[in-house]
C-alpha cells in the first residue's frame, strides 16, 4: 500500500498567522466599540451644534427696554370758553362767564367828560334804588386834566371815611379803596393811562356770610390793555403824530416852569390837533404835558 505523506508540524509563527488568538480578538472588539462610541459622540456633537445654531437664529436680538415718559398735564384755563368783551375806544378788553348778563355804556362823543364803559353782572343780580342783590363789575372812565390821580382818590375815600392804599392789576398800578362788610364787599381800583382815569368797582352781596370774589377775582385777572404805537421820540410816530408817555403832576404846570410829574409809562404815539374837528370821533383836542428837561411844555393832540 502506497505510504501517506508524512506531515511534518506547523510552526509557531504560521499557527499564529492561521488561528488568532484570544488577545487579538479582544483588541478587534475593543477597537469596534470604541470606534461606534466615537462616532456617536461625534453625532451628538454633530446634532447640538445645529440646534444651537439654530436657536441663535431663532431668538431675536435683545431690545433696549425704552425710558418711559412722563408728559405734563396742561394746566385748566377756567376761563378758556368764556366771552371776550373789547372796547375800542379806550383799547381794553377782559373776559366774562357766558351766563353773565352785559350792559354797553354809550359811544363816547367829543364832548365826553366821565362815562361808563361797560357793566357786567352775574345771574339773577338785582340793582335797585342803589340796592345791589347779586354781583357786579363796572368800568368807567374819566378825562384827567388839572387834578393828580392820587388827589382824586384821596377825595373819593374821604367821603366814607375810608384809606386807599397802593394796589397792582396785571402789571397795572393804581390805588384801592375796599370796603368789607358780613353779606358784600364794594371796592374800587383806580388807575391812569394816557391821560384817562379808569375806574373798575366791584362789589358782590351775599344770602349768607362769605367772602368769595373767585369769580369776580378771575374776571379781573383777564382785564388787558391792547397793543397800541409805542414810541421812544417823535420819530417812531408817522407824521402828523407826536410821542407822549403821559405823565401826571401835582398840579397844571406853568409852559417854560419846572413842575414835580411822573412820566407814566411806555411812549404812545398821538395825532396833532388844534381844534376839536381835528380828531376822530370819541376824542376831543387836549392839551398834553410834555417834558423836556426840567421843564414842562404844552402841546396839543386828541385823545
Amino acid at each position: 500500500m502506497p505510504k501517506e505523506p508524512t506531515q511534518l508540524p506547523a510552526s509557531e509563527q504560521e499557527t499564529q498567522i492561521q488561528t488568532p488568538s484570544l488577545m487579538d480578538k479582544l483588541k478587534i472588539h475593543k477597537f469596534k466599540v470604541l470606534a461606534g462610541v466615537l462616532a456617536v459622540l461625534v453625532f451628538i456633537g454633530v446634532a447640538f451644534g445645529t440646534y444651537k445654531l439654530d436657536q441663535k437664529q431663532i431668538l431675536p436680538s435683545p431690545q433696549p427696554t425704552p425710558t418711559p415718559t412722563i408728559e405734563a398735564t396742561p394746566t385748566s384755563d377756567p376761563t378758556a370758553d368764556w366771552k371776550t368783551y373789547t372796547n375800542p375806544w379806550f383799547n381794553f378788553e377782559l373776559k366774562y362767564p357766558p351766563d353773565w348778563g352785559i350792559e354797553y355804556g354809550p359811544e363816547p362823543d367829543n364832548e365826553w367828560v366821565s362815562i361808563t364803559a361797560v357793566d357786567f353782572r352775574a345771574p339773577g343780580t338785582i340793582i335797585s334804588h342803589g340796592d345791589l342783590r347779586g354781583e357786579d363789575v363796572v368800568i368807567s372812565v374819566s378825562r384827567s386834566k388839572e387834578r393828580a390821580l392820587f388827589d382824586i382818590v384821596q377825595e373819593q375815600a374821604k367821603l366814607e371815611d375810608l384809606k386807599a392804599v397802593t394796589y397792582e392789576l396785571n402789571g397795572i398800578k393804581g390805588y384801592l379803596i375796599k370796603r368789607n362788610l358780613p353779606h358784600w364787599v364794594w371796592s374800587e381800583f383806580f388807575f391812569e393811562k394816557n391821560y384817562l382815569i379808569f375806574e373798575i368797582a366791584y362789589a358782590a352781596w351775599w344770602s349768607v356770610d362769605s367772602t368769595d370774589l373767585g369769580t369776580i377775582d378771575l374776571i379781573l385777572s383777564t382785564f388787558k390793555f391792547l397793543e397800541e404805537k409805542n414810541c421812544n421820540d417823535d420819530d417812531n410816530c408817522p407824521g402828523g403824530y407826536f410821542c407822549d408817555f403821559g405823565v401826571s403832576c401835582g398840579g397844571p404846570p406853568l409852559e417854560g416852569k419846572s413842575a414835580e410829574c411822573e412820566e407814566l409809562g411806555t411812549g404812545t404815539c398821538f395825532k396833532e390837533c388844534k381844534v376839536n374837528s381835528d380828531c376822530p370821533k370819541g376824542n376831543t383836542c387836549q392839551e398834553f404835558n410834555i417834558p423836556s428837561g426840567d421843564a414842562i411844555f404844552l402841546k396839543k393832540g386828541c385823545r
